[in-house]
């Protein structure tokens, strides 16, 4: 949402939807891990039968046994996570309330309807940006603040695709003021005139 002041508003549920979409590419490897892992194991255990039958201990084939089978354990493992980050966020539903300006952000968490933390960002702290289908994923360190784009028109998204360096779909019309300002809106290309009144001939 646009507000008076040229600011952004925007409120991004931490929710199943959420932590589904942020680990997507985590179970995709997960799962690739699975997958190789058990057939690598399966490969080499017919291999080592097949050393047991002809009497020859393969000590190559047991360690890509033993390499597959910590793969597949990996695997596994960032499975659980991901189910365990998901179980947690419907025990504690959280929504994160994002206000942007043009060089920072501001995060509002609030946890059951009662406000539990205020964070402000800059621009320039922000290491990496994506964009998904239904969220813009902001990376700060070790952190990710996910941003649903639900609600937000398509020249806002834009303004925060200009601000966090992401390809732009059309053209951005608006920017938002610096962090504590009271700027208005304003024109992003500087060269674009403002439309004439139409009708403005006929005036008195």
């Amino acid at each position: 949402m646009l507000t008076p002041e040229g600011t952004i508003k925007s409120q991004t549920p931490m929710d199943v939807r959420m932590q589904k979409e942020m680990s997507r590419s985590a179970d995709m490897m997960a799962l690739a891990m699975i997958i190789v892992g058990a057939i690598g194991i399966s490969v080499f255990i017919a291999l080592e039968v097949l050393s047991a039958v002809f009497e020859k201990f393969d000590y190559e084939v047991m360690f890509f046994i033993l390499l597959f089978a910590v793969l597949l354990g990996l695997g596994i493992g960032v499975k659980v996570l991901i189910r365990k980050a998901i179980k947690n966020v419907t025990a504690l539903p959280k929504i994160n309330e994002y206000e942007f300006f043009a060089d920072s952000f501001t995060i509002d968490q609030t946890v059951n309807g009662e406000n539990v933390a205020h964070v402000k960002i800059f621009n320039s702290q922000v290491i990496k940006s994506k964009e998904s289908k239904d969220y813009i994923a902001l990376f700060v360190g070790g952190a990710v603040y996910p941003v649903l784009k639900d609600g937000l028109s398509e020249g806002e998204l834009n303004i925060l695709r200009s601000n966090f360096k992401l390809p732009i779909k059309g053209a951005a019309t608006v920017v938002c003021p610096p962090a504590g300002t009271e700027e208005k809106i304003t024109t992003a290309d500087k060269s674009v005139e403002e439309p004439e009144e139409p009708f403005g001939e006929f005036k008195e």
